[in-house]
């Protein structure tokens, strides 16, 4: 197995600023009393002066552009744009570690609410806050910052005087420590001076991301108009008054934020290219130990490719790996082998975790015992080493083990047309593979000894059952039981227009042997009876067909809905028409008899068209997503002479979905 893991992630920040640039859509606020207010920021993470402007995003400066977005403390309805001018820039040891601004406040009584953007895109003619944040995204590597401060009023130091009362600005005045809107991520190998050093014979030579969002928000934003940010990322006093794993916790127990995304925005899903021939200097891959960035990235969804990287290793003579090939090849040995990996970045339990802006987390690599790809390429196109659970082409396998263990559910799809409460992996029996009707979950911990468990044992294993939410759908079940049996019974929530969905995770890991958590993932599925047709197609005859006459074609495009349940394929669709008036023309429909659905009086034959799971659902070899087909093409033609105008009913033979029924009337060229 190929071991890694996530190590910590701690509170810094980076990317800094180089010069002001002017932006004349943001003015000093016109007429009334104003107050002339000087402040600081702070910049968590130094960047050498005079970096490049074209460098990665986080490794060069952009501008100095600060803009203050002042708000009321109710309606969330902005009164003020200011430009705050820069006055000087803070530096230690050669870096710019902040800055110093003024800017021209409203005086008022009432409570406001000052959003501070750095570097952020331009926006006009925006009055909500809400609002605001929805256009606030940031795109082309463009690292911007943010922060919140909640002023109790702003009022003059005295009467007459253009300075502020230093209790109305204190929040701001005291030193703002602006958030950045994206992450850093570093990778490195296992050291010997690592005091959980495991393997010394391997080196990490270069790596970069892949799969990361396209556009990030500026502010860590909520997603809805609560005009309200996840605590840990407001006020700021100090970062390190915030402990990186502390936080980190807390974050993703706050108001159940796990990161936000920009909703029209896309994964990055593309090869990086191709490694250069000096590591050292590779614009594209980052050495062992070097950092790279990317915009705030919630948990994948399981349409969505995950967050990953390519890393290339090197392996010396002592490493199994090369002893291996040396082996194979006494007459051609190699003092060291190198391989390339893609590599899912999971935490210690083998489960995907949020990332979040303003953290660096640090990944090392500690073992790595099979054969890579030869080529980044390779690599890229091939399977992920990392969350074998979680990993899209293991997704359908009810059946999956790790090579330690091994975990078993029967069933990984159900669809009802009704509420109430369902028994799904009902079957009690105790595992045995010689068994025909065997426990539909179980666990083994240890492969070698395949003793099996359906619930918790002490000392031995923890098998769970939790709830994972399935993004844009509402939840089908209300409630759900494990029993000590392996049994899961279900509570169903109403059926409505949409389809709802419920996944339940059946996580099983071993105590014995440090093993991570492995899973399989059962999808509940809660719909109305459905229609045959695909938002606004609708199941037709799709060409022009002349059925005046003998041989004719008839073509029908029938449409299935999104959201679809693996269980509820196959679907055998029967197409008969009205007097026998059609024949298939493709192999792939073929013939059936029965009692006609036109004249129950009689016999008639019928048609008989399966969709598999497989045609209506693709996972993607090159894109390692999901492809949804919905049309489907069945084509007829007419086998009798003279008018063939006829009724053409089209159901399912599991009764899922509404009746269709086509009119076919004369139609001459």
């Amino acid at each position: 197995m190929k071991v890694f893991r996530y190590i910590s992630a701690i509170v810094m920040a980076a990317v800094l600023i180089a010069c002001q640039k002017e932006n004349t859509q943001f003015e000093i606020p016109a007429g009334g009393e104003k107050v002339e207010v000087t402040f600081s920021v702070l910049f968590p993470e130094p960047i050498i002066i005079n970096t490049k402007a074209e460098s990665a995003m986080g490794e060069g400066p952009t501008s100095l552009d600060l803009m203050l977005c002042l708000y009321g403390a109710g309606d969330g309805y902005v009164q003020n744009w200011i430009p705050a001018q820069i006055v000087s820039t803070t530096t230690e040891g050669g870096f710019i570690t902040g800055g110093t601004y003024k800017a021209y406040l409203p005086v008022t009584d009432e409570p406001r609410i000052v959003h501070l953007f750095a570097n952020a895109p331009s926006i006009s003619n925006i009055d909500y806050i809400d609002n605001i944040m929805e256009e606030m995204v940031s795109t082309d590597n463009n690292g911007a910052y943010w922060q919140e401060v909640r002023l109790p009023h702003i009022k003059r130091r005295s009467a007459g005087s253009a300075e502020p009362d230093p209790t109305s600005v204190a929040a701001l005045t005291r030193g703002v420590h602006l958030v950045r809107n994206f992450a850093k991520i570093i990778v490195r190998g296992a050291a010997p001076s690592d005091p959980d050093y495991v393997d010394p014979h391997f080196v990490v030579k270069r790596w970069t991301l892949i799969n990361v969002p396209v556009k990030g928000y500026v502010a860590p934003y909520m997603g809805d108009a609560s005009n309200r940010f996840p605590d840990g990322y407001t006020n700021i006093a100090a970062y390190e008054s915030n402990g990186g794993a502390d936080l980190y916790a807390q974050l993703k127990d706050t108001d159940n934020y796990l990161g936000y995304m920009p909703f029209d925005t896309d994964i990055d899903g593309q090869y990086p290219g191709d490694p250069s021939s000096d590591p050292d200097s590779d614009p594209i891959y980052a050495p062992n130990g070097g950092a790279q960035y990317m915009y705030e990235r919630p948990l994948p969804s399981t349409e969505e490719i995950q967050t990953a990287f390519l890393v290339e290793i090197e392996f010396d003579s002592e490493h199994p790996l090369t002893v291996e090939h040396n082996n194979l090849f006494p007459e051609d040995p190699v003092s060291s082998i190198t391989y390339w990996y893609k590599i899912e970045v999971l935490d210690n339990d083998g489960a995907y975790f949020p990332f979040f802006r303003d953290f660096v987390y640090r990944i090392r690599l500690e073992a790595l015992n099979d054969e890579g790809s030869e080529t980044a390429l390779e690599a890229y196109n091939g399977p992920y080493f990392g969350n074998i659970s979680a990993s899209l082409e293991t997704a359908g396998l009810s059946e999956l083990s790790d090579g330690v263990s091994l975990i078993h559910v029967d069933l990984m799809d159900y669809t009802f047309l009704t509420g109430g409460t369902q028994e799904i992996l009902s079957t009690t029996g105790v595992y045995n593979p010689d068994d025909p009707n065997p426990a539909q979950l179980y666990f083994i911990p240890d492969v070698a000894n395949p003793q099996a468990y359906h619930v918790s044992t002490d000392g031995i294993c923890e098998i769970t059952v939790t709830q994972v939410d399935v993004p844009g759908h509402e939840h089908a079940i209300t409630a759900f039981e494990a029993n000590e049996t392996g049994v899961i019974t279900v509570t169903l929530a109403n059926t409505g227009n949409q389809v709802k969905k419920s996944i339940l995770r059946v996580s099983g890991k071993s105590l014995t042997n440090n093993a991570k958590a492995i899973y399989r993932e059962i999808t509940i599925n809660l719909m109305n009876k459905q229609e045959f047709k695909h938002n606004s197609y609708e199941t037709a005859i799709t060409n022009q067909p002349v059925v005046n006459g003998k041989n004719n074609p008839v073509e029908i495009t029938l449409y299935l809905p999104e959201d679809l349940g693996a269980s509820v394929f196959p679907i055998q669709i029967r197409v008969e028409a009205e007097n026998n008036t059609l024949s298939a023309i493709s192999p792939d429909l073929p013939v059936k008899s029965g009692v006609s659905l036109f004249d129950s009086t009689r016999n008639s034959f019928y048609y008989i068209y399966t969709i598999k799971y497989s045609d209506y659902c693709k996972l993607n070899p090159r894109t390692k997503r999901y492809d949804y087909y919905y049309d489907f093409k069945m084509t007829f033609y007419t086998n009798k002479t003279g008018d063939n105008s006829t009724k053409i009913d089209i159901r399912d033979l599991a009764g899922n979905f509404y009746a269709k029924e086509l009119t076919l009337g004369t139609v001459n060229p």
